[in-house]
């Protein structure tokens, strides 16, 4: 049996198991590899107040390279995840604009993301250059690549970018109904292969019930992310969205979510997880996030005060950082 098979086993073994055996083990695993700890990560341009903690509004910043345009038009996003960024307009504009805000004395990191072309790819190669000169400002840059191949990945890795993150996607299938996007999940065990192996730490996001609210792929992306050499893992949750294809769409259950936590934790013990900021925000979210806390993920974003009050109840000690969950991976320690 090869590595890559006795993962996929072991996470097909695990997944079958009792919600509630596999959250206790979960649990266990986080207390003895991590410790008591629970990161919050609020950056900014999304407000964050509660009673323990308002975060700095225009420290971090998030970019289109291709403004509102996006080739693929994916079921779950129909690029309105693209409109509540600014739009980069160009490399030159990008810079310009981050330097004015350095100079105001508030900037600290940048989000550049983008849509996608036709083959799955964010065009950021005339932006190196520039992502080269906001390093240079003393920003935290963050990317949103799609897929990669070695060219790309050397040239962020050149640039100095502090992260890059990427959707993992297992099901071809899914890959070509919800996302448009004729791949094989081998296309993004490439995309990590080719940003691990230039030296760029990645973040790979796993989004829980992309297909509908049905999960299925989740779990060949999780064997995916987890044969690679990532700085953080980030469980995400579809949000049935006004305008998009999936408008109509259930959610995944907090269940399916807290399951797929908890199978990550156990699988990879050692490999830092999050719940990322996109998440259902009605009656679900209270217990995917509580569940989410007993799964034992390191780090969550924006996290409602009951789940505060719920994760010192159960013992962590809770601290607040304004940057991208994703990025706090580099900073946890062991007990």
């Amino acid at each position: 049996m090869t590595g890559q098979d006795g993962l996929a086993e072991r996470i097909e073994g695990l997944r079958a198991r009792s919600l509630d055996d596999l959250v206790e083990e979960a649990w266990r695993v986080r207390a003895i590899r991590w410790g008591d700890h629970l990161v919050v990560s609020t950056p900014s341009p999304h407000a964050y107040s509660t009673p323990d903690h308002r975060n700095r509004p225009g420290a971090w910043a998030q970019f289109s390279v291709t403004g509102q345009g996006c080739e693929l038009g994916c079921e779950h996003c129909g690029a309105t995840v693209l409109g509540m960024m600014e739009d980069a307009r160009s490399p030159e504009h990008l810079v310009e604009e981050c330097g004015r805000r350095v100079s105001a004395g508030g900037l600290e990191g940048v989000l550049v993301s983008g849509g996608s072309d036709a083959g799955g790819r964010v065009p950021l190669a005339p932006y190196l250059g520039a992502l080269g000169r906001l390093k240079a400002m003393g920003l935290q840059v963050l990317v949103h690549t799609g897929l990669v191949d070695d060219a790309l990945a050397g040239g962020l890795a050149r640039a100095g970018v502090d992260l890059a993150m990427t959707d993992i996607i297992g099901s071809r299938d899914v890959a070509r109904r919800i996302c448009h996007l004729d791949r094989p999940p081998e296309a993004w065990e490439e995309t990590l292969a080719s940003l691990t192996r230039a030296g760029v730490p990645v973040a790979p996001h796993i989004v829980a019930g992309l297909d509908g609210g049905t999960m299925g792929h989740e779990w060949r992306a999780l064997a995916t992310a987890l044969r690679a050499r990532i700085a953080m893992l980030v469980v995400i949750v579809l949000v049935p969205t006004e305008g998009t294809g999936l408008a109509g769409a259930a959610p995944p259950s907090p269940g399916d979510v807290v399951r797929l936590l908890a199978v990550a934790r156990i699988a990879g013990p050692d490999v830092p997880l999050a719940l990322g900021c996109v998440k259902p925000s009605g009656a679900s979210r209270s217990p995917i996030e509580r569940g989410a806390v007993e799964a034992g993920v390191n780090s969550m974003a924006y996290p409602m005060p009951a789940t505060i009050a719920h994760a010192r109840y159960r013992g962590l000690a809770v601290s607040f950082q304004d940057r991208c969950c994703a990025l706090l991976g580099a900073g946890l320690t062991r007990p």
